[in-house]
């Protein structure tokens, strides 16, 4: 049966003046053929039922219908637009929705544009049917004023700039997970390149030790159930009033359940996300990265230079594009109440400067100037 990958749906967007990458599965040995306005391409099926075309280039433009076809069926793609794509990766600051940034709902209901699209990657911590449904059902959206407050807010705002000054539709894959390590984002075979990375799989190993897959589920639905009271709780603090601070709505509701705990099934378990997601992704033909990660690797700051090299070797190597552009967010100003400031985070800026400085064609964004004290999403 020929498929498309997941990420191939109606309203998509086509990285502009770049090779198009298409993929998918079907029978072995047989042609598949695969057309996009002027560019076609051909390819067999592989015998593992693989297979992965290659279109010529083309200039920015909308409307248009991909088809994907063997000898036996079709696979039509409508309104295929072709653009500038960027990714959009790493943690709880990238995946804040503009709903919850600052104006946010305001902006998100006056919003009359029409150029930005978004694919949000399926968030699963397992290759499994749930993990396939969601996929199946995933698609590009058309932001408009129903949808957008559920975009990065970060995306939002860097495609809205990028659109008005491009002049063309820009399309975001958002692929992040809040409270992930570096580590989440990278396959086990480059983590391990590592010293630092062997010692982190090490220590990932021995806190999970015997744990089975039903002990692990049983941990989550009592951790699931703590965080959801937790959550009600300080909804209803954040009723009653709308300005109480962290420290009073923690004084009231208790710290937040965190860390969830550790198993080979949980999302936090090292190079997972890089299989659920990023590979599930990869090589969709795009411009460049955008990444905002860092808070969860605080602790572990001598290393994350190192990290970020091998998390963008991994990156651009997962797209076999070695110039492709790596733009992330510097860590802010962060102290939370109560707290004896130990200077981590500085040291993790260091630590993501120095990454800066040796990535080739890498841009940072410094915001040590724009944190707010006691919130960690300013």
């Amino acid at each position: 049966m020929l498929k498309l990958a997941g990420i191939f749906q109606d309203n998509m967007v086509i990285q502009r003046n770049k090779p198009i990458q298409v993929w998918g599965t079907g029978t072995p040995g047989t042609i598949v053929t695969v057309s996009l306005f002027t560019a076609t391409a051909d390819t067999m099926v592989c015998a593992d039922g693989s297979w992965k075309i290659a279109l010529q280039p083309l200039c920015a433009g909308a409307g248009y219908t991909l088809v994907a076809s063997d000898t036996a069926e079709s696979i039509v793609i409508q309104n295929v637009a072709v653009g500038e794509v960027w990714l959009a990766g790493g943690q709880s600051n990238m995946e804040l929705a503009l709903k919850d940034s600052e104006n946010g709902i305001k902006i998100s209901e006056e919003y009359s544009g029409k150029n930005i699209r978004f694919y949000q990657v399926p968030k699963c911590s397992m290759l499994d049917e749930n993990q396939k449904e969601q996929e199946e059902n995933s698609t590009w959206q058309i932001a408009d004023n129903r949808n957008v407050g559920e975009m990065s807010a970060i995306a939002f705002y860097f495609a809205s700039r990028l659109s008005e000054t491009l002049h063309c539709i820009v399309g975001i894959i958002d692929c992040y997970w809040g409270g992930s390590s570096i580590t989440c984002w990278m396959s086990r075979e480059q983590l391990a390149k590592l010293e630092s990375g062997k010692n982190y799989l090490e220590k990932y190993a021995a806190l999970v030790g015997e744990k089975s897959s039903q002990q692990y589920t049983k941990e989550m639905e009592e951790y699931n159930c703590a965080y959801q009271h937790w959550l009600k709780s300080t909804e209803e603090v954040k009723q009653k009033d709308p300005q109480a601070s962290w420290k009073e709505i923690h004084k009231i509701c208790g710290e937040c359940p965190w860390p969830q705990p550790v198993g080979w099934q949980s999302p936090f378990r090292p190079n997972g996300l890089h299989e659920t997601m990023i590979r599930r992704i990869a090589p969709y033909s795009l411009r460049g990265f955008l990444y905002y990660q860092g808070e969860e690797d605080v602790q572990r700051y001598a290393d994350y230079s190192d990290m970020m090299l091998m998390l963008v070797k991994q990156w651009r190597m997962d797209w076999n594009d070695w110039n492709l552009p790596f733009l992330f967010v510097q860590l802010p100003m962060y102290l939370a109440d109560g707290e004896k400031d130990d200077s981590y985070w500085a040291l993790q800026r260091e630590q993501q400067y120095i990454a800066s400085m040796m990535i080739q064609n890498a841009g940072m964004i410094s915001l040590a100037d724009c944190g707010e004290y006691d919130n960690i999403h300013p």
